[in-house]
């Protein structure tokens, strides 16, 4: 008997049901093989590209500190005046704004070499070598090469102070060591030196190197602290004491006023001049040698009329062993065979004390 038409079509639809279930399992299973090997290459491909490798690097240095590299780099600062802590500080700060620009001169298909630029200066360099795998024949990196040099960043102080000043770098009160000459003249000493013994001089401070700013101080002998624009020659000079400055308040005016007339030889009287100035001159001493020599040269042309308009003194100076040096402008109108002319005349006068009388010792003039 056959059977009829609507069985067959029952038994075909189980079939056909089995069929697509099968075909929907095989599609997902090739699916998920295609996503899988697709995730493994953009894997693969991700781990092949050298900036990640590089932020992970900038990643590790901020969570972490700076790399052994980084800290070599800042050990050519002075430890005495800035700390590995300070300085490890510093260039962490400093990094914070790195970028990492790509050397297209230094990189190629088997390394990729990265600058380390900040505020205009390059500081470093980063390269990665690249390593084969075996999937895809694409790259991973491993950073080989790490140089920092921080050089650029790099400063020092100096300055010329007396011995018994303190000069402080970053609070720290660099001692003898950082003197690099004991001997430093005073400008406004020049012309002694060269007569007289025994003069106090300056000395240089050469500070070791310090990564970025810090704080500089000098201090005079109180310990009161000096900014810069007050490290100058005639403070450091200035130095006598009261009992010093009344008596040259006294002495000064009356030598000059002298030593002017008698060196004008007016009306040829330089003889009862220097009879006058003598009193005040230190015998046998460098400056009463030249006045007596002066005398060979008065007598040609010797001023009608003179007035000594002004004296000044702008410092006196102990220079020790009882001797002071006075720093004087004085200006004069002189009138000759013409109109009255006014001049100006700025000299410095080695004083000494003896017995408790100042006499004039030197002169010489600017």
């Amino acid at each position: 008997m056959n059977e009829p038409r609507g069985g067959a079509k029952q038994r075909k639809k189980p079939r056909f049901l089995i069929g697509m279930l099968i075909y929907v399992c095989l599609f997902l299973i090739a699916a998920a093989a295609a996503i899988w090997v697709l995730r493994d290459y953009l894997s693969a491909f991700e781990r092949s590209q050298t900036v990640n490798y590089l932020e992970e690097y900038r990643t590790q240095q901020e969570q972490h500190g700076l790399t052994e590299a980084c800290l070599q780099a800042l050990e050519v600062a002075d430890s005495k005046i800035q700390t590995r802590e300070e300085c490890a500080q510093w260039a962490a700060e400093l990094l914070a704004e790195a970028t990492y620009p790509k050397l297209l001169n230094l990189s190629n298909g088997e390394k990729t070499v990265y600058g380390v630029r900040v505020r205009g200066q390059q500081v470093g360099t980063l390269t990665f070598t690249a390593v084969k795998q075996e999937h895809y024949d694409l790259p991973e990196w491993q950073l080989s090469e790490e140089q920092y040099d921080f050089s650029a960043f790099l400063s020092n102080a100096s300055v010329n102070i007396p011995a018994d000043y303190r000069f402080v770098v970053n609070g720290v009160t660099l001692d003898e060591t950082y003197i690099t000459d004991a001997a430093v003249p005073y400008e406004l000493l020049s012309e002694c030196y060269e007569h007289f013994e025994d003069l106090p001089y300056m000395v240089h401070y050469e500070s070791g190197q310090f990564f970025g700013d810090v704080e500089i101080q000098v201090l005079d002998a109180g310990g009161e602290v000096l900014e810069l624009e007050q490290l100058y020659e005639t403070r450091f000079l200035d130095n006598c004491d009261e009992r010093i400055l009344g008596m040259m308040e006294e002495f000064i005016p009356v030598f000059m006023e002298k030593y002017v007339f008698f060196s004008s030889d007016l009306h040829g009287l330089s003889r009862m001049y220097y009879s006058e100035l003598y009193p005040y001159v230190l015998p046998d001493s460098i400056l009463s040698i030249r006045l007596r020599q002066a005398f060979e040269g008065f007598g040609y042309v010797t001023p009608r009329a003179l007035k000594v308009l002004s004296i000044h003194t702008n410092l006196v100076s102990d220079l020790g062993n009882d001797r002071y040096l006075a720093d004087v402008i004085y200006s004069t109108e002189i009138t000759g065979q013409g109109d009255p002319v006014v001049t100006q005349e700025h000299v410095r006068v080695v004083i000494c004390e003896l017995n408790g009388k100042l006499q004039a010792e030197a002169l010489f003039v600017e």
